[in-house]
């Protein structure tokens, strides 16, 4: 996985919380 795709991961959280 790259830092890019963490990083998108994170945004998706932010969104679903």
């Amino acid at each position: 996985q790259t830092q890019l795709d963490i990083e998108m991961l994170e945004d998706h959280k932010c969104e679903l919380e």
